[in-house]
């Protein structure tokens, strides 16, 4: 009796573990987010600055909610205190109004998740700002024989010292 409820037990957890495996397997799929991007294109725009009935989406990863200048928010998203990320959105896109009561978002949601997933996985390349509209960080190699900073971004040679390396002191004062 006691092997007989053993291999039940296990069995169960072979199934429950089949159907969890099951259920993760869906890969987001970026392709087919781009479709189920059609119900939101009506509203957002992908491209920076280019706000229509709702605000642009370029950038929106790591961004905190309400906070486009150029773009007129509800007071509920004004006051919100969150950024957005894949939970965020996730959870916003299932039902905007039940997230986040009082915006102006006049849409249903998107309770699918498979659906919702591949929309995200969509979103996170679509919405990435191509690196040369971004500032881009200065680069710096410490010359450790000589205790000195060097610049070695081309573009901020060019665009800061008109093609001259640019040499910054240390704590000491040397250059």
């Amino acid at each position: 009796m006691i092997q007989l409820r053993s291999l039940a037990t296990r069995a169960g957890w072979v199934v429950l573990l089949g159907a969890l495996i099951a259920h993760g397997a869906h890969a987001a799929d970026a392709d087919r987010g781009k479709a189920v991007f059609e119900k939101c294109a009506a509203c957002h725009s992908l491209e920076p600055g280019k706000d229509d009935d709702g605000p642009s989406l370029a950038s929106i990863f790591g961004r905190k909610a309400g906070s486009l200048e150029d773009f007129r928010y509800s007071r509920a998203m004004r006051q919100s205190n969150f950024t957005w990320d894949e939970g965020s959105l996730s959870a916003f896109i299932i039902d905007p109004q039940g997230f986040l009561p009082g915006n102006r978002m006049p849409f249903d949601g998107i309770t699918d998740p498979i659906e919702r997933g591949d929309l995200i996985a969509y979103l996170k390349v679509a919405t990435k700002v191509p690196s040369s509209t971004q500032l881009t960080p200065p680069h710096v190699n410490w010359a450790a024989a000589k205790g000195f900073l060097v610049q070695v971004s081309a573009e901020q040679h060019v665009a800061t010292t008109k093609g001259t390396p640019r040499f910054t002191r240390n704590a000491e004062g040397r250059s």
